[in-house]
């Protein structure tokens, strides 16, 4: 039997199995490490829970568990992945612990686009604006698809009615919308024998699933949205225009500014022109009669000193 590797905090800081343990209890584990389920949990405590609930299953042979497809490359070749089912914590395909509230315990999880959307607006739309959008979105292959893997899921109450019948193209319509009634008209039966609730569809191609509701592409609808975008635009015009008008009285106004501006500029340059003139000429008439004055401080008082003299 191989021994336990023992549990580690960290790099250097190795601590050998406390029970050293060495009998059927130690597996490979993460990291191609031999370890028992107590160093195990000490390791990798996320994994703890979903490595309990593989116990669990292993005990229990009466417990069954439910299919998850994952898309391949197209949506119609599904990879079967095992979930728990029962009581035990739902696990999703990534194999993290998920809620009750996003997984029913014991309900199988399908991988479908076209069949998630058509779930979640089937009781919140008409079901020919249903129709009229996934036969718009999706391809007649999608279409096929899904109404295959109906049928596959519940083949035992399908296989007596006219919905499971295969459907050929014919001159009014092409078979893939025919199908296409065919699965809505099998979601309803279903829900009425209230089976929908041992399956929940998922959607993981977020690019297959249309991004708009069903009474969204209503003509009703779109009339009354384009009513209401062009009560918008109208009131925006109008504060456009009213900006327009408060732009063009501001400009009018700078304008008249501009104007006195250099009207008061003209007319101060010819004032000072005619008076410097005036002033030069008596400047040179009052130089000829200069007195010149020594022995007296230049103060502010030198008027009083001269008068005194």
């Amino acid at each position: 039997m191989p021994l336990c590797d023992g549990r580690s905090d960290g790099p250097g800081h190795h601590v050998n199995c406390p029970e050293r343990r060495a009998d059927s209890t130690v597996h490979l584990r993460q990291g191609d490490l031999m370890l028992c389920e107590d160093c195990n949990d000490y390791r990798f405590p996320s994994l703890s829970a979903s490595e309990t609930a593989k116990s669990r299953r292993k005990a229990n042979a009466g417990k069954k568990s439910a299919s998850v497809t994952e898309p391949g490359p197209s949506s119609a070749d599904p990879v079967p992945v095992t979930v728990a089912a029962g009581k035990d914590a739902p696990v999703d395909v990534c194999g993290d612990i998920v809620s009750d509230s996003n997984v029913n315990a014991g309900a199988k999880v399908i991988v479908n686009e076209l069949l998630s959307y058509a779930c979640y607006h089937r009781n919140g739309c008409r079901q020919p604006a249903l129709v009229s959008v996934i036969c718009g979105f999706y391809t007649p292959s999608e279409i096929t698809a899904a109404k295959r893997s109906l049928v596959e899921l519940f083949h035992d109450n399908l296989k007596d009615t006219v919905l499971a019948t295969e459907r050929r193209s014919s001159s009014s319509r092409p078979a893939h919308e025919a199908e296409l009634e065919d699965v809505t008209g099998m979601l309803d039966l279903l829900d009425t024998k209230d089976l929908l609730n041992t399956v929940t569809f998922a959607a993981v191609n977020l690019g297959r699933v249309p991004g708009y509701a069903p009474e969204e592409t209503n003509l009703c609808s779109i009339i009354e949205r384009h009513a209401k975008l062009d009560t918008v635009v109208t009131d925006l015009t109008k504060r456009v225009f009213t900006t327009d008008q408060v732009v063009t009285r501001i400009e009018s106004k700078v304008d008249e500014i501009h104007v006195n501006m250099h009207n008061r500029k003209n007319s101060d340059n010819m004032q000072h022109g005619g008076s410097g003139t005036t002033t030069a000429r008596r400047d040179m008439h009052a130089r000829d009669q200069n007195v010149v004055v020594f022995g007296v401080r230049e103060t502010s008082d030198w008027w009083k000193q001269l008068s005194d003299v």
